[in-house]
């Protein structure tokens, strides 16, 4: 450690990572990190960083001077709630914009903590005037985003990530993925394209422990931490404070092992607080994951054996695919939101010429419950499909009194419709009489499925453990049911043009920078 534990009274946390990985080729040059914590002490000058966090910001900026790049262009650091991470993100951020003139994205799991983040960073930059004369304009702020540009071109944007949070960045030489705990594969493939023009990139990903039964999008920091954890990986620094699992979770060493800012930011009190009323295994789990740093994670996709065998897709992608595809009469549409986040997704079903039901997706992504009631009135108002279906049992149901306030009433299964939904759809894709759009999401979904037995022996879908979201899924098997179960009975009112030229509606999906549903058909 370049500070010692001495120089802190009070503080008792273990210093040391309880898992490190660091690239063991070149250890590289102290330069940057020893100017970042001079940096430090004179913008902040009486507050120092603990060992633990300048060690960490060393690590983040150590680099080998005959190439010019960084000995960790990856770096992750995760580290219990409630022990100052965000210290070594903010002064890694003014030292790369101030003296290296870096390009930065700050992206954030929520802007009320992206908010905060830019705030402080922004009043640490006014308070002096060394650093304010490098200001080309006044800092802004919006809902969502913030930034700093400085007179040498260098700027800083906080962010909230989203499928397309990528767009109008280019040239980005350091990422830093806050709160990754729960970072989907579809934000982090929005902002890595931004680094390309990069000579030198750098992402930092910055978190506490993943708890898989809330972070539905653990398994992109997941993968990090197994990679690290593997050792040898060249040019990635991992650095995971948390509690040995033999440890008792009630003993104060215990507490003072996972978290290194103990007996200055965390107490003995605190602690005591948050395991009162800790009585089920669900919450014992919330505080070994928060205050422990023992995660919950997610088996990696890598793991997930799917219950389909390709050819049995490929063949419902070829018949969507068709150049000669027809589809007639009437159209559903379901909605269905993951159980951890709020990733939805949006089907529709229609049939083709050969009665077999059509599935495409309209949505997937994050948003709010308005947003997602705007895009199912639009195509309510577009199309008068016959039927819009939620699971009751779905987090999706939040949008009832939405919709029906909208004028929109939609249709609420039970469980005998989920078991006759999900057989019916399954017994469809291996007769071959499904018909699907190509969209990876869709196809991914259907790879993350299992079964869940139900009660009177039936079965619905449930999520492959470490498996991507349902939901997709979900929402078209849903919609397919919807479409047998009231299309064929009621007709309906037919789009006005045929599939795949029908009016735009602007979407983000996962893993599909290229998909206009909307114009796509549907």
């Amino acid at each position: 450690m370049t500070a010692t534990i001495l120089e802190f009274p009070g503080l008792e946390g273990r210093q040391e990572p309880h898992h490190l990985q660091v690239t063991p080729a070149f250890a590289g040059s102290e330069k940057h990190g020893d100017a970042a914590c001079l940096l430090q002490s004179r913008v902040a000058p009486g507050k120092r960083l603990f060992p633990w966090q300048d060690e960490s910001m060393h690590a983040t900026l150590r680099w080998n001077p005959e190439t010019g790049l960084w000995t960790h262009s990856t770096c992750v650091i995760i580290v219990p709630r409630q022990n100052g991470k965000s210290e070594i993100l903010l002064y890694r951020a003014l030292y790369g914009l101030f003296v290296l003139g870096e390009t930065i994205v700050f992206s954030v799991q929520r802007w009320k903590t992206g908010k905060k983040i830019a705030d402080r960073f922004f009043k640490m930059v006014r308070a002096r005037s060394s650093l304010r004369r490098h200001l080309a304009k006044a800092p802004t702020m919006s809902a969502g985003q913030a930034e700093m540009v400085l007179n040498s071109g260098a700027s800083i944007s906080f962010i909230t990530r989203s499928p397309d949070s990528g767009t109008g960045f280019e040239g980005v030489d350091l990422v830093i993925y806050d709160e990754a705990y729960n970072l989907s594969a579809g934000d982090k493939s929005a902002l890595d394209p931004t680094q390309l023009a990069s000579p030198n990139p750098q992402r930092i990903f910055a978190s506490s422990a993943v708890n898989l039964d809330i972070h539905a999008n653990g398994v992109e920091l997941t993968a990090l931490r197994e990679e690290g954890l593997a050792g040898n990986s060249e040019g990635l620094y991992l650095a995971e404070w948390m509690a040995a699992p033999n440890m008792d979770r009630l003993a104060p060493a215990t507490w003072r092992y996972a978290n290194p800012s103990y007996g200055i930011i965390q107490t003995d009190a605190k602690m005591r607080d948050a395991l009162r009323g800790q009585t089920t295994q669900r919450a014992r789990t919330v505080f070994d994951v928060n205050y422990l740093g023992r995660g919950k994670w997610p088996r990696l996709a890598t793991d997930v054996v799917s219950m389909y065998d390709d050819t049995v897709l490929d063949h419902a992608e070829s018949i969507g695919a068709a150049d000669d595809l027809v589809l007639q009469h009437s159209i559903a549409l379901s909605v269905d939101r993951s159980y951890a986040g709020r990733e939805w997704s949006i089907a529709a079903a229609q049939l083709t010429a050969d009665d077999q039901p059509y599935l495409e997706l309209g949505f997937t992504g994050t948003a709010t419950n308005a947003d997602i009631v705007a895009k199912i009135k639009a195509v309510v108002d577009a199309w008068d499909p016959v039927v819009v279906v939620i699971d009751n049992k779905s987090p999706a149901k939040v949008l009832v009194p939405l919709l029906v306030a909208a004028g929109i009433e939609p249709v609420l299964t039970h469980a005998g419709h989920i078991a006759a939904a999900c057989k019916g759809i399954e017994d469809d894709l291996l007769d071959e009489q499904l018909a699907m759009a190509t969209q990876p999401v869709l196809r991914q979904a259907w790879t993350a499925a299992a079964k869940r037995t139900m009660p009177m022996g039936d079965w619905a879908w449930d999520r492959v453990d470490g498996g991507e979201t349902i939901a997709p899924l979900v929402a078209a098997t849903l919609a397919r049911w919807g479409l047998l179960t009231y299309g064929l009975r009621t007709g309906g009112t037919l789009p006005t043009s045929p599939a795949h030229a029908v009016a735009e509606w602007e979407t983000s999906s996962l893993d599909m920078p290229d998909f206009d549903p909307m114009a796509a058909g549907f």
